[in-house]
């Protein structure tokens, strides 16, 4: 199976121990579930990106907020087409995470 490295988004076998493109230890990455959702904004594929921005509103994950809206200035199709993140009751929006945090 295919899976790709959260350190530089080389796709690589889901066994692998090791990223072959940069070395990344990818059994023992020590890093949150959050600190990973927010890694995958970085991903290369747009559609991975939309889905990771849908899974940080659903799952309200404050600290995504400065990543959301950096995003969202970057590239317009995600303010456009990723915000409201979650369709589902009680799911949030970049602009209501953006209030909570100020």
């Amino acid at each position: 199976m295919i899976a790709f490295c959260t350190h530089c988004w080389a796709e690589v076998d889901s066994e692998s121990p090791q990223c072959f493109r940069c070395d990344a230890d990818l059994l023992t990455d020590a890093r949150s579930y959050e600190e990973k959702l927010i890694a995958a904004l970085g991903h290369r594929l747009p559609a991975a990106r939309v889905r990771i921005c849908w899974l940080l509103g659903d799952k309200h994950i404050l600290p995504a907020v400065p990543h959301l809206i950096e995003l969202a200035q970057g590239e317009t199709r995600f303010s456009t087409t990723v915000f409201p993140a979650s369709g589902r009751e009680g799911g949030c929006s970049l602009l209501s995470l953006h209030e909570v945090t100020h």
